[in-house]
C-alpha cells in the first residue's frame, strides 16, 4: 500500500466543495480496492471503498457514513469526483 494526499473540487446541491483526500492506493499488477479517508474543514467525514460490483462495475462502498443531518449522496459524490481526479 502507498498513501497519497491531494484535493478535490466538485459542486453538489448548488454548492462547491473543497475537499482533501488521503488515499491508501494498493500496489500490485492489478490494484484495486482503495481506501480514501475524506476530510472537510480538517475533520474526518467519511471514509469510501472503491469496489466492484457483480457486474464488474466500479461502484463506491461508504465504510465511515455521515452523521445522521447530512445527506448520504454526499458521498456518491465525492466518488465520483475522485474518480474525475484519476481520470
Amino acid at each position: 500500500m502507498k498513501d497519497e494526499v491531494f484535493d478535490i473540487e466538485f459542486d453538489y446541491k448548488g454548492k462547491h466543495f473543497q475537499l482533501k483526500v488521503k488515499a491508501d492506493l494498493p500496489v500490485g499488477p492489478e490494484p484495486f480496492g482503495a481506501d480514501y479517508d475524506i476530510y472537510l474543514d480538517r475533520k474526518h467525514k467519511y471514509t469510501i471503498n472503491e469496489c466492484r460490483n457483480e457486474d464488474d462495475v466500479n461502484c463506491w462502498e461508504v465504510k465511515k457514513k455521515p452523521k445522521d443531518d447530512e445527506d448520504p449522496e454526499f458521498a456518491q459524490a465525492i466518488g465520483k469526483a475522485i474518480n474525475k481526479y484519476y481520470s
